[in-house]
C-alpha cells in the first residue's frame, strides 16, 4: 500500500520538518484513492466535525477508525484493513518523518473545501499538556494547486518563509513545539489529504 523505500529530506527552514522526496503511496493505490476521494462516495463518510468548525473552517474531518473500517466496502475496506493489520509499517514511516511514535494517534482524512483556510498556529496550543507530531500526505490530483500547500513561519502571524507544496502523493511531517508556526491561505478548490496526529501526555 505504501512504498517501503521512502526517502526523507530534513529541512530546518524556518524550523525542523521533513518532506518525502519519493511518493508515499504505491502508484496504483494512490490512483484508486484519488478516484474515490474525488467521487460522490465521500459524501457518505461520517464527518467528525461540522462545516464551519472554528478549527477547520470549510473543512471536514473523517476519522479512520474501527467503525469506518467495518462499514466500508470495496477498495476502501481493503485499504483500511491493511492499515489495521500493518500498524508497524505506518509507525515506521511516522518515525522516519517526525522522529517520534507515541502509540497514541488519530488517522483521518482532512477534506478541505473552497473557502478553507487556517490562521497562524503551531499545533501545540490545541493539545495542552501533550507532545504532538503531525504527519500529512497531500492527495492532489495533479500539480495545478502546488502553491496552496502549508506556509511555514518563524513567528506567529509572521511573513511566509517557506512552503510545503501541495503535490500528488507528497508527504511531510514535524514535531510540534512553540516555534512551529504555519498557516494555510484561503483555497478555492477541493483539497483532500491523509493525516496522522500522534500525541503523548506530558507527565508532570
Amino acid at each position: 500500500m505504501i512504498n517501503r523505500d521512502l526517502v526523507w529530506e530534513l529541512n530546518s527552514d524556518p524550523w525542523m520538518h521533513t518532506q518525502c522526496t519519493s511518493p508515499f503511496f504505491e502508484t496504483e493505490v494512490y490512483n484508486k484513492l484519488i478516484d474515490i476521494l474525488h467521487s460522490d462516495e465521500v459524501e457518505n463518510w461520517p464527518v467528525f466535525n461540522t462545516t464551519g468548525d472554528p478549527a477547520y473552517p470549510y473543512g471536514q474531518v473523517v476519522m479512520i477508525d474501527d467503525e469506518l473500517r467495518k462499514n466500508s466496502t470495496g477498495f476502501m475496506r481493503e485499504f483500511y484493513e491493511w492499515m489495521h493489520n500493518n500498524k508497524s509499517i505506518l509507525e515506521d514511516a511516522m518515525y522516519e518523518s517526525t522522529g517520534q511514535v507515541f502509540k497514541n494517534y488519530s488517522i483521518l482524512w482532512h477534506l478541505d473545501y473552497p473557502g478553507f483556510d487556517q490562521g497562524s498556529h503551531n499545533d501545540l496550543a490545541s493539545y495542552p499538556g501533550r507532545e504532538v507530531t503531525t504527519f500529512q500526505v497531500y492527495m492532489a490530483r495533479d500539480t495545478t494547486h502546488a502553491s496552496s500547500g502549508v506556509h511555514l513561519q518563524k513567528v506567529q502571524h509572521g511573513s511566509l518563509v517557506s512552503q510545503v507544496p501541495y503535490l500528488p502523493n507528497h508527504a511531510w511531517g514535524f514535531k510540534a513545539n512553540t516555534e512551529t508556526w504555519h498557516t494555510v491561505e484561503k483555497i478555492h478548490f477541493y483539497r483532500p489529504s491523509f493525516l496522522i496526529r500522534n500525541f503523548k501526555r506530558i507527565e508532570t
